[in-house]
């Protein structure tokens, strides 16, 4: 993991081998993807891609979410792992993928000062597994609650050539950013194209096995 970035939470996603080819169809593509021919848009938006329907092993990996009384709770779609967890063992994860999400520093005072939650405190009560984290899928842009402007956003005609001229040679196999600069040019013309969705943060998303695609 880059060190200019925060670990804000995790996320247990269905394996992109196991969704059905359907789920990003011609259509949906052409509607919300710059590269339409990638295998599987990786992605912080669950509506890009799915969250595992495996409660049994979530409720094994992390905290139970407290809406309502956590002052560090950031956001439905981001968990904390239990304290009492030391190591990922991939195998147990089975169909599944255990993907970390960060923000890149330059946007973390924002995103927390958004989401009500103190920065320090946050920081200094989760527990984070860093040096487990191995691989880098790349960075998506997204707004406070995770709809992605890579890939949950609709173009009209005219948007979408404009962005695809400017980024789309940037894109990796994943439809993400692997250039933090290009990431965050993206990010600021997403705050201009969609303001009802700004701010837009740079997020970084790992996962423990590179072998989890």
């Amino acid at each position: 993991m880059k060190n200019d970035e925060i670990v804000l939470g995790y996320q247990l996603r269905k394996s992109p081998k196991n969704i059905d080819s359907n789920f990003w169809n011609s259509e949906r593509r052409n509607k919300y993807l710059l590269n339409t021919d990638i295998d599987f848009q990786i992605s912080v938006d669950t509506n890009a891609w799915p969250e595992s329907e495996d409660n049994d092993l979530k409720n094994n990996l992390f905290c139970a979410q407290d809406v309502e009384h956590d002052p560090l709770y950031l956001n439905a779609d981001l968990y904390q792992l239990k304290p009492s967890l030391r190591d990922i063992k991939i195998e147990i994860l089975q169909e599944n993928v255990l993907i970390a999400v960060t923000i890149l520093q330059e946007y973390a005072s924002l995103f927390f000062t958004k989401r009500s939650v103190d920065k320090i405190k946050f920081l200094d009560s989760t527990h984070t597994l860093k040096e487990k984290i191995v691989f880098f899928y790349g960075y998506d842009i997204a707004d406070g609650l995770l709809f992605s402007a890579l890939s949950d956003c609709s173009f009209s005609e005219e948007e979408r050539k404009r962005f695809h001229d400017l980024f789309s040679n940037d894109l990796n196999r994943y439809g993400l950013f692997e250039n933090k600069l290009k990431a965050i040019d993206y990010c600021k013309l997403s705050n201009n194209r969609i303001p009802e969705h700004a701010p837009f943060y740079v997020f970084g998303i790992y996962s423990f096995s590179q072998g989890q695609e």
